[in-house]
């Protein structure tokens, strides 16, 4: 990873861009390590009040971090307060049932079970508990809590003792002070619980941060049984008036460490002053570990730039470990830690970071990778950079051809002044607690980027006219959905799926199977048309698309061509997204491979898929009329689908002899009279323009004669082919 670090601090470097301040340990609270709580104490260590900290507030929250979780002036709290079993029957007070989903409770029905259970001094939660857990030789997390809480306030008052004399922090030692003096764990959760149920009922802590603090959550291990998680709710430790959360608090106490760290290691490096830096830089080199940084996806609770932990035995194999594994300048370190902080900023996100799809699965959860993009001549504009390559993956409110043009203007304009610039990516991955790993780091020409999301728009659109309606939304009308510019995150989201079931949603498991999806830099090879590369990825990715995509293509177009709306229920909004996603992704793969819309349509592959989807519609209208509405799960034409991919001519044979029937029905339907025949009506109507389309369908396959080879480019335009809209255009 410093290869990655060193190149983004030269192009800050080369830019003026000024880095942001830094000293190791002080660090902003993660967020997804759970909702803060304020807790004002007075000079006597009472608590004052609490209050739960806004998002406004959270980028001004700092803490100091020793290690092992060891986290002050913010405490994090990862046992509730209460231990009420999972199996109490309390828990359905507040919605947890056998069912798989919680149900909603109304908040006064919540605030009155939580009353309830601290009207309950059994369900106390004992945090001075002593001995081991029976079943193991680790201790019970209670007492876990209660050894870290003694550790935190050791450390509280050892930092007050440092900060003696500087009057400009005298509010943050009076804080350390009173975390020093603060009671045991035992006694601190009496004084909470005593304190959330005085004003339990006043409103101005959310209900939901009550309960995590007190009760915890319930998930779901086996089957029906539940088990309470981690509370992880952190506590924000302030003065009573005021507060120490400031910039310009967090800015003096890095100084003050800094000075603190400068002093104690004058005297050191002499034993390794022969060696030099490896990246050139002048003096003292980095001992022991290297800078840990807060970053987003990937290091929430800090890593280290270079993830090789001393203590992690299998990092001792071969006998280095961090600064041992390579020589790095102290000061070099620590501004490759700077520039990586400038990257990774909450207001950059979108133009130099974003979570991006892995592409890989961890159980059910899918898992996320960090992406850092700038362009070294230019790395601090405006453009989303890193939002060229990913967004939302359920969304089509996000549109590629809109972005990419922003993006490519700024490219173009860069060049332009720049001509040497590229745009640099990397992606890091997480592949252990506290180990980061890069697995694509590339340099793009910016111009390739320009030509290759024009072809990536264009091809596209190299589809049929294909229609999905999408389910209504609350407070939106219905929608039509069509194929559009898929973003390269979208694609290896798309292909880490295999459906199963023809997609349907059956009760609360799954549609599709987790299976590893393409890595993006195959992607990237396809968008930007990489020689030599960019065919065979089309040729894999149109080959996962017909295998791990086509069950859901084939059971949402049957069922939406049953017009059965318990049918076609049983896709939902999201469901139809991935369809959509899909097609875009079998066109731009067909557009790479010289197959272009214009040509396979009037090929006979294309007609046999057309044929069958022209089938469903005579086959559904006969039902309708002569079955009065009874349709069978497969419409004719969609049963046949799987078999004309294989062997289009055994698919017809069946179809011109299971067709026969319809057909002639169609031919000598009369249409009923009377308002109350208006469906039947429509009915024999839709078959007589399906009938008159058939011919000209057939005809063609007659004059061009069945495709012999179905390779996946001819499976593919079959399958666009039954895909297309039989509407008349």
């Amino acid at each position: 990873m410093l290869n990655e670090f060193y190149d983004l601090f030269q192009a800050l470097k080369t830019a003026d861009i000024e880095l942001p301040t830094y000293q190791q340990g002080i660090v902003t609270p993660g967020k997804s390590i759970g909702p803060c709580l304020r807790v004002r104490l007075r000079e006597n260590s009472s608590i004052s009040s609490i209050e739960a900290v806004s998002d406004e507030e959270w980028s001004g929250l700092w803490t100091k971090l020793d290690g092992n979780q060891n986290s002050r002036p913010v405490v994090r709290l990862t046992v509730p307060l209460l231990n009420i079993l999972p199996k109490d029957p309390w828990w359905t007070s507040i919605g947890y049932t056998k069912a798989q989903n919680r149900e909603i409770v109304n908040e006064k029905a919540r605030i009155d079970a939580l009353k309830k259970a601290l009207d309950t001094p059994e369900w106390f939660q004992s945090f001075s508990i002593t001995g081991k857990d029976k079943d193991s030789s680790r201790k019970m997390p209670a007492q876990k809590v209660s050894d870290l809480w003694a550790r935190v306030q050791d450390k509280s008052k050892e930092f007050s003792a440092f900060l003696s004399g500087n009057n400009e922090l005298a509010d943050v030692r009076s804080v350390f002070e009173r975390i020093a003096m603060l009671p045991d764990m035992q006694g601190f959760a009496t004084c909470l619980r005593l304190l959330i149920k005085e004003r339990l009922e006043s409103g101005n802590i959310p209900i939901d941060i009550i309960e995590t603090l007190l009760v915890g959550k319930l998930k779901r291990e086996r089957g029906d049984e539940w088990e309470i998680s981690e509370s992880k709710l952190q506590l924000a430790f302030d003065v009573e008036n005021g507060t120490i959360y400031r910039t310009n608090t967090k800015t003096a106490i890095e100084m003050v460490l800094g000075f603190q760290n400068n002093d104690s290691k004058k005297k050191s490096q002499l034993d390794k002053s022969f060696v030099k830096c490896a990246y050139g830089s002048n003096g003292p080199l980095q001992k022991g570990p290297f800078p840990k940084v807060q970053i987003p996806i990937v290091g929430e609770k800090g890593i280290p730039i270079v993830s090789m932990f001393s203590e992690a035995p299998a990092n001792t194999r071969y006998g280095l470990t961090e600064s041992d594994i390579i020589p790095v300048a102290q000061i070099l370190a620590t501004q490759m830690t700077k520039a990586l902080i400038w990257a990774t900023s909450d207001e950059r996100k979108g133009k130099t970071w974003r979570g991006i799809a892995s592409g890989l699965f961890d159980k059910s959860r899918e898992k996320k990778d960090l992406l850092i993009s700038y362009v070294n001549g230019k790395p601090d504009i405006d453009a989303a950079v890193a939002d060229f390559f990913g967004t939302d993956q359920n969304s089509l409110d996000k549109q590629f051809e809109v972005d990419s043009k922003t993006v490519c203007d700024a490219l173009s304009a860069i060049v332009r002044d720049v001509p040497s610039s590229k745009l640099r990516i990397f992606v890091l991955r997480q592949v252990s607690s506290g180990q980061v790993q890069v697995v694509l780091s590339r340099d793009l020409d910016p111009m390739r980027i320009v030509e290759g999301a024009r072809l990536w728009s264009e091809g596209a659109l190299n589809l049929p006219p294909i229609q999905i309606p999408l389910p209504k939304e609350k407070d939106k009308a219905p929608e039509i959905g069509h194929p559009v510019a898929p973003y390269p995150e979208q694609i290896v989201q798309l292909l880490s799926r295999q459906w199963i079931r023809e997609g349907a949603k059956n009760g609360y498991q799954e549609s599709f199977t987790p299976v590893t999806g393409p890595p993006l830099s195959s992607i990237i090879d396809l968008l930007i048309r990489e020689p030599s590369k960019y065919k065979l990825v089309a040729r894999d990715l149109l080959h996962r698309s017909l295998i791990q995509i086509g069950p859901l293509l084939r059971g949402l177009t049957g069922a939406l061509r049953t017009y059965i709306e318990k049918r076609y229920n049983q896709y939902p909004l999201k469901y139809r997204y991935q369809a959509l996603i899909a097609c875009s992704t079998i066109g731009l793969t067909l557009h790479a491979l010289n197959s272009q819309k214009e040509v396979y349509m009037q090929n006979s592959a294309f007609a046999v898929g057309k044929m069958l989807a022209l089938a469903d519609d005579i086959h559904r209208s006969y039902c309708e009329v002569v079955r009065e509405g009874n349709i069978p799960p497969n419409l004719l034409g969609n049963s046949l689908l799987s078999t004309a991919m294989e062997n289009p001519s055994r698919a017809i044979t069946i179809l011109g002899d299971r067709l026969k029937v319809y057909i002639s029905w169609a031919k000598t339907a009369k249409e009923p009279q009377g308002t109350d025949k208006e469906t039947e009506k429509i009915a024999i109507r839709t078959a007589r323009k399906r009938l008159d389309q058939y011919g000209p369908v057939a005809e063609l396959i007659a004059t061009q004669g069945l495709p012999v080879k179905m390779d996946d480019v001819a499976k593919a335009h079959l399958m666009l082919g039954y895909l297309a809209s039989t509407k008349e255009n």
